[in-house]
């Protein structure tokens, strides 16, 4: 996807500009974060599912998670991250945790991680979350869910065992109005 729309970009500039397409030209426009600013998010519909289960590697291997995520979707707690007009995450914020905001699912797709679709994902979950702190967790082994949480001013609640074999769970969370606690 990325490289599709890079070519198309270099392709219209060598035919607009009368200057010649240099090496030091095209490496300028790889390096722009195309991404960045054309991310959408919106509720997710019946119709994302089967987009969703492609990149969610844990979705093609296991029912459970197909289920989780089609059950998200119709109780209404599920929203896409877009680039381009193309699902590249999705996010489940609920109330089941003690009646509090809880993002149980952030999944971005792997060519579109630490391009910003967490963060933007995130904040606009913080942003809609109707309680006054927010809480999520992830496992001790996911070091790049943990960087995004710190990036984004949450804190370690507390860690529960057994969950997954040797694997704990961190909880987190993050206080997002002022008198909070």
């Amino acid at each position: 996807m990325h490289g599709k729309g890079l070519k198309s970009i270099l392709y219209y500039f060598t035919r607009i500009s009368a200057l010649p397409l240099t090496r030091a030209r095209i490496e300028a426009f790889s390096s722009l974060n195309l991404r960045d600013t054309m991310f959408s998010i919106r509720p997710a519909t019946n119709t994302d599912i089967d987009v969703i289960c492609k990149f969610d590697y844990v979705a093609q291997l296991h029912r459970q998670r197909r289920a989780f995520i089609e059950r998200s979707i119709s109780a209404g707690h599920c929203l896409v991250i877009e680039a381009q007009q193309q699902v590249v995450g999705y996010a489940v914020l609920e109330y089941s945790f003690y009646d509090q905001g809880f993002v149980s699912m952030l999944y971005i797709h792997p060519e579109y991680r630490r391009q910003s679709a967490g963060v933007k994902l995130m904040q606009h979950l913080e942003s809609a979350c109707q309680t006054s702190k927010m809480f999520t967790s992830t496992n001790l082994s996911n070091l790049p869910m943990q960087s995004l949480l710190a990036k984004l001013g949450y804190t370690l609640s507390g860690v529960i065992h057994h969950l997954d074999e040797a694997d704990p769970e961190l909880v987190y969370v993050k206080y997002l109005r002022r008198g909070a606690g």
